[in-house]
């Protein structure tokens, strides 16, 4: 665990570099969306590095648990990216985890460990992401709630997949959810 969150800290180390350039001043709002999906696509990748490193431990809840996670890193920060034509839409998530059912034990049992490791594959992401979202809603409020909503449809899918190891499937399914910008123009 401690080789994954070293990796976890360097790619996040990254992220925080290319928000930290000097650039003259400090940031102007609109580099906040970028960076944001740059915070997500990071989460996105350390998911696929801790995901490969189960794989190759034959590891079946760390392996699904990164998997999955790396599907709502990949599909939030995808949909920040379409960029927002009136609506934004997380979009529902299918998972297929037949390379993790390869090595599941006939006695499977949820262990301690998975919050411990749902929680390592997202925090530093979310917690990056959380700091430029804040930030952009104070200067426009639509790009600030679109980039909260992916940090909301993190969490969800974070603690619906600790429910979905006690009984899991070969697929993983996370409904689509939509961004409500309605308290941008009340």
């Amino acid at each position: 665990m401690k080789k994954t969150l070293a990796t976890i800290a360097c790619l996040l180390s990254l992220t925080g570099s290319a928000a930290c350039k000097a650039r003259g001043a400090s940031l102007s709002p609109e580099e906040y969306l970028p960076l944001v999906a740059l915070s997500l696509q990071s989460g996105e990748t350390a998911a696929y590095i801790v995901r490969n490193e189960k794989v190759g431990s034959q590891d079946y809840q760390g392996c699904v648990l990164a998997e999955t996670i790396a599907g709502g890193f990949g599909a939030s920060s995808e949909a920040l990216g379409s960029r927002m034509q009136g609506e934004i839409v997380f979009p529902e998530l299918k998972v297929d985890l037949t390379a993790c059912e390869e090595f599941k034990p006939r006695d499977y049992v949820l262990t301690e460990e998975s919050a411990e490791v749902v929680s390592a594959l997202t925090d530093a992401s979310l917690s990056i992401a959380g700091v430029y979202a804040a930030r952009l809603r104070a200067s426009d409020c639509a790009k600030g709630v679109a980039a909260e909503s992916a940090i909301r449809y993190m969490l969800g899918l974070s603690e619906y997949v600790l429910a979905f190891m006690r009984d899991p499937q070969p697929v993983f399914e996370y409904e689509a959810r939509s961004v409500d910008f309605q308290q941008c123009w009340s």
